[in-house]
Protein backbone atom coordinates (compact mmCIF):
# COMPACT_ATOMS: atom_id res chain seq x y z
CA UNK A 1 0.00 0.00 0.00
CA UNK A 2 1.20 3.33 -0.87
CA UNK A 3 0.63 6.55 1.32
CA UNK A 4 2.18 9.84 1.96
CA UNK A 5 3.89 10.84 5.05
CA UNK A 6 1.37 12.90 6.29
CA UNK A 7 -1.31 9.98 6.23
CA UNK A 8 1.37 7.75 8.22
CA UNK A 9 1.60 10.68 10.73
CA UNK A 10 -1.63 10.31 11.36
CA UNK A 11 -1.72 6.41 11.44
CA UNK A 12 0.81 6.86 14.48
CA UNK A 13 -1.34 8.94 16.68
CA UNK A 14 -2.89 7.37 19.54
CA UNK A 15 -6.26 9.23 19.57
CA UNK A 16 -7.74 7.34 16.82
CA UNK A 17 -7.07 3.85 18.67
CA UNK A 18 -9.33 5.16 22.09
CA UNK A 19 -12.15 2.76 20.96
CA UNK A 20 -10.29 -0.62 20.37
CA UNK A 21 -9.21 -2.36 23.76
CA UNK A 22 -5.80 -3.01 22.24
CA UNK A 23 -5.46 0.60 21.75
CA UNK A 24 -2.46 1.67 18.55
CA UNK A 25 -0.83 -1.65 19.05
CA UNK A 26 -4.15 -3.81 18.39
CA UNK A 27 -4.78 -1.28 15.37
CA UNK A 28 -1.65 -1.66 13.96
CA UNK A 29 -1.70 -5.35 14.53
CA UNK A 30 -4.09 -5.55 12.02
CA UNK A 31 -3.22 -3.04 9.74
CA UNK A 32 -0.04 -5.34 9.30
CA UNK A 33 -1.62 -8.50 9.96
CA UNK A 34 -0.48 -10.81 6.62
CA UNK A 35 2.06 -9.51 4.22
CA UNK A 36 1.26 -5.80 4.48
CA UNK A 37 3.95 -3.38 3.23
CA UNK A 38 3.29 0.64 3.43
CA UNK A 39 5.38 2.49 1.08
CA UNK A 40 6.06 6.10 2.34
CA UNK A 41 6.04 8.96 -0.37
CA UNK A 42 8.03 11.72 1.29
CA UNK A 43 6.43 15.47 2.54
CA UNK A 44 7.86 18.99 2.33
CA UNK A 45 5.97 21.30 4.14
CA UNK A 46 6.71 24.39 1.81
CA UNK A 47 8.93 24.34 -1.41
CA UNK A 48 12.02 25.66 0.72
CA UNK A 49 11.43 23.19 3.26
CA UNK A 50 13.72 20.04 4.37
CA UNK A 51 12.25 16.43 2.80
CA UNK A 52 10.41 14.67 5.18
CA UNK A 53 10.30 10.41 4.04
CA UNK A 54 10.03 7.19 5.79
CA UNK A 55 13.24 7.47 8.05
CA UNK A 56 13.23 11.32 8.88
CA UNK A 57 9.40 11.21 10.00
CA UNK A 58 8.95 13.24 13.19
CA UNK A 59 7.03 10.76 15.39
CA UNK A 60 5.45 10.77 19.04
CA UNK A 61 8.08 9.34 21.65
CA UNK A 62 6.13 6.62 22.61
CA UNK A 63 5.15 5.93 19.00
CA UNK A 64 8.97 5.83 18.06
CA UNK A 65 10.26 2.25 18.59
CA UNK A 66 6.76 0.65 17.43
CA UNK A 67 7.59 2.63 14.07
CA UNK A 68 11.31 1.69 13.98
CA UNK A 69 10.78 -2.14 14.38
CA UNK A 70 8.15 -1.60 11.50
CA UNK A 71 10.89 -0.12 9.50
CA UNK A 72 13.38 -2.06 10.19
CA UNK A 73 11.13 -5.02 9.39
CA UNK A 74 10.75 -4.00 6.08
CA UNK A 75 6.72 -3.79 6.61
CA UNK A 76 7.44 0.15 6.10
CA UNK A 77 9.68 1.11 3.10
CA UNK A 78 10.44 4.03 2.01
CA UNK A 79 9.63 5.54 -1.60
CA UNK A 80 13.00 6.76 -2.93
CA UNK A 81 12.19 7.49 -6.90
CA UNK A 82 10.11 10.97 -6.40
CA UNK A 83 10.23 15.12 -7.65
CA UNK A 84 11.19 16.87 -4.88
CA UNK A 85 9.78 19.59 -6.55
CA UNK A 86 6.13 18.33 -6.16
CA UNK A 87 6.35 17.30 -2.58
CA UNK A 88 5.07 20.76 -0.93
CA UNK A 89 1.37 19.97 -3.25
CA UNK A 90 -0.77 18.62 -1.22
CA UNK A 91 -4.00 16.21 -2.96
CA UNK A 92 -6.66 18.54 -0.58
CA UNK A 93 -5.14 21.98 -1.81
CA UNK A 94 -5.47 21.21 -5.51
CA UNK A 95 -8.90 19.81 -5.38
CA UNK A 96 -9.97 22.98 -3.14
CA UNK A 97 -8.80 24.79 -5.90
CA UNK A 98 -10.74 22.68 -8.70
CA UNK A 99 -13.50 23.04 -6.89
CA UNK A 100 -13.00 27.25 -6.45
CA UNK A 101 -12.30 27.25 -10.17
CA UNK A 102 -8.96 28.52 -9.26
CA UNK A 103 -6.37 27.52 -12.33
CA UNK A 104 -3.67 27.53 -10.11
CA UNK A 105 -4.70 23.92 -9.68
CA UNK A 106 -3.16 23.18 -13.00
CA UNK A 107 0.39 23.94 -12.26
CA UNK A 108 0.57 21.72 -9.53
CA UNK A 109 -0.21 18.65 -11.18
CA UNK A 110 1.77 17.10 -14.24
CA UNK A 111 0.47 18.20 -17.33
CA UNK A 112 -1.02 15.06 -18.56
CA UNK A 113 -3.57 14.71 -14.65
CA UNK A 114 -4.30 18.14 -15.59
CA UNK A 115 -5.47 17.77 -19.28
CA UNK A 116 -7.42 14.22 -17.89
CA UNK A 117 -9.15 16.53 -15.31
CA UNK A 118 -9.93 19.36 -17.81
CA UNK A 119 -11.29 16.70 -20.96
CA UNK A 120 -13.41 14.35 -18.01
CA UNK A 121 -14.50 16.83 -15.51
CA UNK A 122 -12.84 15.15 -13.12
CA UNK A 123 -13.18 16.46 -9.28
CA UNK A 124 -16.05 18.85 -10.16
CA UNK A 125 -14.05 20.65 -12.91
CA UNK A 126 -16.37 22.67 -14.96
CA UNK A 127 -14.84 24.72 -18.04
CA UNK A 128 -13.94 28.49 -17.76
CA UNK A 129 -17.30 30.73 -18.85
CA UNK A 130 -16.66 32.15 -22.12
Amino acid sequence: MVMGAPTLLNIFEEKYYAGLPGGILEGLGRLFQGDTTLYVYPMKAAPDAPVVDAVSLPLAPLSRRLYWYLLESGQIQPVREFREEQLHVYPDDVLAKIEAGDPAWESMVPPEVAELIRTRGLFGYQLPAA
